[in-house]
C-alpha cells in the first residue's frame, strides 16, 4: 500500500516540477474573438431556423384545424358557432 501511495505521490510531483505554462493574454484574446464572431455569425441563422420552425408548426396547425372542422361538418351538416 505505501509503495502505491509513493508511486502516486512521485507522480503528481513530477507534474507539480514541470515548469508548465498557460495560455497568455493575448491567445486568449484572440480565441475570444474568434469565438464571439462565429456568435455573431450563427445567432441570426438560428433565429431564421426558429422562425421557419414556428412557421410549419402553425402550418400543421392550421390543417388540423382544417380537418376538424370538416369532420363536424360531415357529422352534423353545419359548422359549429
Amino acid at each position: 500500500m505505501s509503495k502505491r501511495i509513493s508511486s502516486a505521490q512521485s507522480f503528481f510531483e513530477s507534474i507539480i516540477s514541470r515548469n508548465i505554462k498557460g495560455f497568455s493574454l493575448i491567445e486568449l484574446l484572440v480565441v475570444m474573438t474568434i469565438v464571439s464572431i462565429l456568435a455573431t455569425i450563427a445567432v441570426p441563422q438560428l433565429s431564421i431556423y426558429k422562425q421557419r420552425a414556428f412557421d410549419a408548426v402553425s402550418l400543421t396547425d392550421l390543417r388540423n384545424f382544417k380537418t376538424a372542422m370538416e369532420s363536424f361538418y360531415a357529422d352534423k351538416k353545419c359548422y359549429p358557432y
